[in-house]
């Protein structure tokens, strides 16, 4: 995506580009680096604010970068407008003219590595629809005398929603999305489905975690192999996330800070949600003073900007209250419930000592609560690889007497019930007595699963139900000849989940 953009903004005739994508999908980061070392880029990053201090903090921007900007056709036949108009359009008509100068100075009679064209970005187009509900259109107006004029010179944009209908017409689109869970894993230089699904539960699938150069031990480089240790995994950790000035250090709260003007009741919310999705009750008793509706305002910003979604129950009312809050993106869970807790310590300790002391020991019970997660996701995108129909709805089950966390109705009309272990068996289900003895966990697990099935509601009535077990562990030979019994169900491992990740 970097060089896609990057290579748009290097030809010399004038172009309107629209980057979206949800909140916090990474446009900024995406930005930022396609436009790094450009000689005559300028980029806004619109502030949240009224229209006099958007309108403020431009013009700070504006002096500090462009100084004294060119005079400015005048246009007789513009009425006056109610408020800040033509303030706004003198100030982006000479910041776009004197980008453009810039940019074809900086070119020079051979041309140059940057295409002889300025670069304005305002990054937060919805920003400024709300600073002045009338300046899109009025940016778009100006824009098309920009184009006629034949400037070089480059306007970039960002939405968090589809730009207008006319905006599309006249640009060229870019869209950014979260990158697929295997994608994302194979970024991170994963090898095998054991270090993808670490890697995808540490730094998620956010573009803005990916790293910027090959990872170490990863397919993209030579050598320096990844042992049974994980030591590849802890070096990546402690290089980008413990050590200070890492590029993931303190990402969390820089971004929350340029966000909300006081983060404290956020990051609260932030750190409850990181032990897991939460309904009201649960929020109530996780943070101080949660009960009632006083956070409802706080969840409803985490959730416009992109740090939480809101999960509905399969076996719920569609737009009922049994809602639940999750985070957005694994990284987040991590950071927010087992990077901060230490964040001290990592100034007066190694990073390393840190990783083998606090966050190693603690990993295996991380990434139990991540599964879940994942398994939802293998259903919704590769269920045909070992089910026989793509998923219509994908899910989890809480609403009655049983809960589960992973439920599904596939395209063909079967019904799908999964239960999950983690790395190292977790949950508090005692093993089932057997004519041996006791059974293996994974096999206690099933047992739980077949209860609840007969238990459970939604999907009563439909011959088609099948049992899923998706474990982070191998499965035991008596799981195995169990599940064989069945004519659905399935066993369900970290190599079917995170399928092939060599490339």
């Amino acid at each position: 995506m970097v060089e896609v953009l990057r290579a748009r903004i290097r030809t010399p005739w004038p172009a309107l580009h629209l980057l979206t994508g949800p909140a916090g999908v990474g446009k900024t980061v995406v930005l930022r680096q396609a436009l790094a070392g450009h000689p005559a880029a300028l980029h806004w990053d619109v502030p949240p604010l009224e229209e006099d201090g958007a309108l403020e903090d431009l013009d700070r921007l504006l002096s500090a970068a462009l100084g004294e900007l060119p005079s400015v056709r005048a246009r007789p036949d513009l009425l006056p407008l109610p408020g800040a108009g033509l303030r706004w359009r003198e100030r982006l008509e000479g910041a776009l003219m004197a980008l453009g100068a810039r940019g074809e100075a900086e070119r020079g009679p051979e041309g140059g590595a940057h295409g002889g064209a300025g670069v304005l970005v305002l990054d937060g187009m919805g920003e400024l629809a709300g600073a002045r509900r009338h300046l899109p259109d009025e940016v778009l107006e100006l824009w098309g005398e920009i184009r006629d004029r034949g400037l070089p010179v480059h306007l970039v944009t960002t939405w968090r929603t589809p730009p207008p209908a006319e905006w599309r017409r006249e640009g060229e689109p870019l869209e950014l999305s979260a990158h697929p869970f295997r994608a994302a894993a194979r970024a991170h230089g994963a090898r095998t489905a054991e270090e993808g699904f670490q890697r995808w539960a540490i730094f998620g699938h956010h573009p803005a975690h990916l790293p910027r150069t090959p990872p170490r031990g990863s397919h993209a480089g030579r050598g320096d192999r990844v042992g049974p240790d994980g030591a590849a995994l802890r070096d990546a950790v402690v290089e980008r996330i413990l050590t200070p000035g890492g590029d993931l250090h303190d990402a969390p709260l820089h971004r929350l800070a340029a966000q909300v003007q006081v983060p404290r009741r956020y990051l609260e919310i932030l750190v409850a949600l990181a032990r897991g999705a939460s309904g009201w009750g649960g929020m109530a008793t996780r943070v101080a003073g949660g009960a009632g509706n006083r956070l409802a305002p706080y969840l409803r910003r985490l959730e416009a900007d992109g740090w939480i979604r809101v999960l509905h129950p399969l076996d719920g009312r569609a737009g009922g209250r049994q809602r639940r809050y999750a985070l957005a993106d694994p990284f987040s869970a991590f950071w927010f419930g087992h990077v901060l807790p230490i964040r001290s310590l990592l100034h007066r300790e190694d990073p390393g000592r840190v990783w083998d002391r606090h966050l190693a020991p603690a990993l295996p019970g991380y990434l139990a609560l991540r599964l879940p997660e994942l398994a939802r996701l293998w259903i919704e995108g590769h269920a045909t690889e070992r089910l026989p129909a793509a998923a219509r709805e994908v899910g989890a089950l809480w609403t009655g007497d049983v809960e589960l966390d992973v439920a599904a109705r596939l395209a063909n009309g079967q019904v799908c019930y999964g239960i999950c272990q983690g790395p190292t068996g977790e949950g508090d289900r005692d093993p089932q007595p057997g004519p041996g003895g006791t059974v293996a966990e994974d096999v206690a697990l099933f047992i739980e699963l077949e209860r609840k099935m007969r238990d459970v509601r939604w999907g009563i009535g439909r011959e088609a139900r099948a049992p899923l077990v998706f474990l982070a562990r191998r499965p035991s030979d008596e799981l195995r000849r169990r599940v064989a019994r069945t004519s659905l169900g399935r066993i369900l491992t970290l190599d079917d989940l995170m399928g092939e990740l060599r490339p």
